[in-house]
């Protein structure tokens, strides 16, 4: 290649109009969200896993909407329980499709994808640990994403029907594990 023709696709990737090397699958300059095949890796806690792309790179995905009790640092009362909720909605090798929202950030703070994950035949993930009362909804700094009147919904059924955190700990999913 020229040395012109390396400066053009040297700027054309700074600038985003290409696909930098180890971008997102279904990055684009236009949307800059994840869309892509996976299967699942493993749970690392109650609202976020590790999947495997059909690239075969992995990416650790946090579930945009749901937060669950922590597991790792201070536990919180049903930790425990919400990693492994998520653990049975993603078996390792579960096929899933993962998709960000364009409301929200494409990664946090810690490097991980924000998306919504959806198992191929059965639920979304994120919606699922709400409606299962082992995560409450997540409305990160104000900004609603898509889904968050459905999930609104899905907590108070589990919070009506006692479901996870809500019988385990009073809902407070703050509490100290104990």
């Amino acid at each position: 290649m020229s040395r012109a023709g390396l400066l053009v696709v040297s700027v054309a990737v700074l600038v985003g109009a290409l696909p930098a090397c180890g971008s997102v699958p279904g990055d684009s300059a236009d949307t800059d969200r994840p869309d892509f095949s996976a299967r699942t890796v493993r749970v690392t806690d109650g609202d976020t896993i590790v999947v495997r792309a059909d690239s075969g790179r992995d990416f650790k995905v946090r579930l945009i909407g749901s937060d669950t009790p922590e597991v790792f640092g201070d536990p919180e009362c049903g930790g425990r329980s919400a990693s492994a909720s998520m653990e049975r909605l993603a078996p390792r090798d579960q096929r899933v499709r993962v998709v960000g929202d364009p409301t929200q950030a494409r990664r946090d703070r810690f490097g991980r994808l924000l998306a919504y994950v959806k198992v191929r035949g059965g639920p979304q993930l994120n919606v699922a640990q709400v409606r299962r009362g082992w995560a409450k909804v997540f409305v990160f700094a104000g900004t609603p994403f898509r889904q968050t009147e459905s999930f609104r919904r899905a907590a108070r059924a589990a919070k009506s029907q006692r479901r996870g955190v809500w019988a385990r700990c009073a809902g407070n999913f703050d509490r100290p594990a104990g």
